[in-house]
């Protein structure tokens, strides 16, 4: 069985709202103002892309190619954290991350955290 790289996100989201609740602490860019970036280079590499928005009266959800991208971010968030907790950074001899000084970024996600969700579940690496 062949896995196929793809990009599919589906938004559920109440009528009038006009901007996802996700959106990165340092930019303040959302995931599809994020998406919309990396798209033509996501199909240059043959990866298809699909976005889809859907109303409901329920809460806001962002699938992605089935998965919960909130539920993938929190993985992502909690690796990246561990990577530079205080020990971590003492075993490597490094120092602290300017954008961990932050409480606003260090309480949420970065642009970057946002890129690499998306690119995990493109893999297949959620």
């Amino acid at each position: 069985m062949t896995f196929e790289r793809r990009l599919d996100l589906e938004w559920h989201h109440r009528p009038g709202t006009t901007r996802s609740r996700i959106a990165a602490a340092d930019t303040g860019r959302t995931v599809l103002e994020v998406i919309e970036e990396i798209r033509p280079t996501l199909e240059k590499a043959g990866v298809p892309v699909r976005v889809s928005e859907y109303l409901d009266e329920g809460d806001e959800e962002m699938m992605v190619n089935g998965l919960d991208l909130g539920q993938v971010l929190v993985r992502v968030k909690e690796s990246h954290d561990y990577c530079h907790a205080r020990s971590r950074r003492e075993e490597m001899d490094t120092c602290r991350h300017p954008l961990a000084e932050d409480p606003e970024i260090a309480a949420g996600y970065t642009e970057f955290m946002l890129r690499k969700a998306l690119l995990l579940v493109i893999e297949g690496e959620d």
